[in-house]
Protein backbone atom coordinates (compact mmCIF):
# COMPACT_ATOMS: atom_id res chain seq x y z
CA UNK A 1 0.00 0.00 0.00
CA UNK A 2 1.33 3.38 -1.23
CA UNK A 3 1.64 6.14 1.48
CA UNK A 4 -0.68 8.63 -0.81
CA UNK A 5 -3.73 6.72 0.12
CA UNK A 6 -3.47 6.64 4.01
CA UNK A 7 -5.02 10.15 4.10
CA UNK A 8 -8.28 9.19 2.33
CA UNK A 9 -8.37 5.99 3.93
CA UNK A 10 -8.16 7.68 7.57
CA UNK A 11 -10.85 9.74 6.26
CA UNK A 12 -13.30 7.04 5.29
CA UNK A 13 -12.67 5.42 8.70
CA UNK A 14 -13.58 8.59 10.35
CA UNK A 15 -16.61 9.24 8.24
CA UNK A 16 -17.35 5.44 8.80
CA UNK A 17 -17.27 5.27 12.15
CA UNK A 18 -19.19 8.68 12.34
CA UNK A 19 -22.26 6.66 10.96
CA UNK A 20 -21.83 3.39 12.07
CA UNK A 21 -20.45 3.78 15.88
CA UNK A 22 -19.46 0.33 17.33
CA UNK A 23 -21.02 -1.39 14.63
CA UNK A 24 -17.94 -0.43 12.48
CA UNK A 25 -15.70 -3.86 12.37
CA UNK A 26 -13.13 -2.58 10.08
CA UNK A 27 -11.94 -2.05 6.38
CA UNK A 28 -9.97 -4.64 4.61
CA UNK A 29 -7.99 -2.96 1.67
CA UNK A 30 -7.85 -5.02 -1.23
CA UNK A 31 -7.29 -4.84 -4.91
CA UNK A 32 -4.25 -3.13 -6.63
CA UNK A 33 -3.44 -0.77 -3.90
CA UNK A 34 -3.23 -3.88 -1.27
CA UNK A 35 -0.78 -5.63 -3.50
CA UNK A 36 1.18 -2.93 -4.22
CA UNK A 37 0.63 -2.38 -8.30
CA UNK A 38 -1.34 0.55 -8.32
CA UNK A 39 -1.27 3.15 -11.07
CA UNK A 40 -2.98 6.69 -10.70
CA UNK A 41 -6.31 5.51 -12.17
CA UNK A 42 -6.51 2.38 -9.66
CA UNK A 43 -9.38 2.70 -7.55
CA UNK A 44 -9.81 2.28 -3.82
CA UNK A 45 -11.37 -1.23 -3.46
CA UNK A 46 -12.66 -1.25 0.47
CA UNK A 47 -14.60 -4.01 2.39
CA UNK A 48 -17.13 -2.36 5.01
CA UNK A 49 -17.25 -4.68 7.89
CA UNK A 50 -20.20 -4.29 10.01
CA UNK A 51 -21.41 -6.41 12.72
CA UNK A 52 -24.20 -7.71 10.98
CA UNK A 53 -25.36 -6.88 7.22
CA UNK A 54 -29.23 -7.53 6.63
CA UNK A 55 -29.87 -5.45 2.90
CA UNK A 56 -26.37 -4.39 1.74
CA UNK A 57 -28.07 -2.07 -0.54
CA UNK A 58 -29.84 -0.17 2.59
CA UNK A 59 -25.83 -0.12 4.07
CA UNK A 60 -24.85 1.36 0.65
CA UNK A 61 -26.95 3.91 0.88
CA UNK A 62 -25.87 4.96 4.77
CA UNK A 63 -22.43 5.75 3.53
CA UNK A 64 -23.14 6.82 -0.01
CA UNK A 65 -22.39 10.52 0.47
CA UNK A 66 -19.77 10.19 2.62
CA UNK A 67 -17.80 8.22 0.00
CA UNK A 68 -18.81 10.42 -2.97
CA UNK A 69 -17.52 13.40 -1.16
CA UNK A 70 -14.07 12.12 -0.78
CA UNK A 71 -14.32 10.86 -4.61
CA UNK A 72 -14.74 14.53 -5.53
CA UNK A 73 -12.20 15.87 -2.94
CA UNK A 74 -9.33 13.63 -3.86
CA UNK A 75 -10.45 12.91 -7.26
CA UNK A 76 -10.81 9.26 -7.44
CA UNK A 77 -13.20 6.37 -6.85
CA UNK A 78 -13.62 4.48 -3.54
CA UNK A 79 -15.36 1.16 -4.00
CA UNK A 80 -16.98 0.22 -0.81
CA UNK A 81 -18.66 -3.10 -0.40
CA UNK A 82 -20.43 -4.09 3.38
CA UNK A 83 -19.95 -7.25 4.57
CA UNK A 84 -20.85 -8.50 8.18
CA UNK A 85 -17.88 -9.99 9.54
CA UNK A 86 -18.89 -13.54 10.30
CA UNK A 87 -19.69 -13.49 6.30
CA UNK A 88 -16.24 -11.71 5.19
CA UNK A 89 -14.57 -14.91 7.43
CA UNK A 90 -16.74 -17.68 5.97
CA UNK A 91 -18.11 -17.01 2.73
CA UNK A 92 -16.13 -18.64 -0.21
CA UNK A 93 -17.57 -16.22 -2.90
CA UNK A 94 -14.45 -15.13 -5.60
CA UNK A 95 -14.50 -11.72 -3.51
CA UNK A 96 -14.16 -12.63 -0.39
CA UNK A 97 -11.33 -14.80 -1.09
CA UNK A 98 -9.67 -12.47 -2.62
CA UNK A 99 -9.84 -10.08 -0.49
CA UNK A 100 -8.94 -12.38 2.91
CA UNK A 101 -5.35 -13.68 0.75
CA UNK A 102 -4.35 -10.04 -0.07
CA UNK A 103 -6.32 -7.37 2.47
CA UNK A 104 -4.81 -5.48 4.40
CA UNK A 105 -6.63 -4.08 7.58
CA UNK A 106 -6.95 -0.33 7.88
Amino acid sequence: MKKDIEPILNEVKEGLKKIYGKRLEGLVLYGSHARGDADAGSDIDLIVLLDKVENPMDERKKFFDKIWALDMKYDTVISAIPFDSNSYRERNLPLLLNARSEGIYV
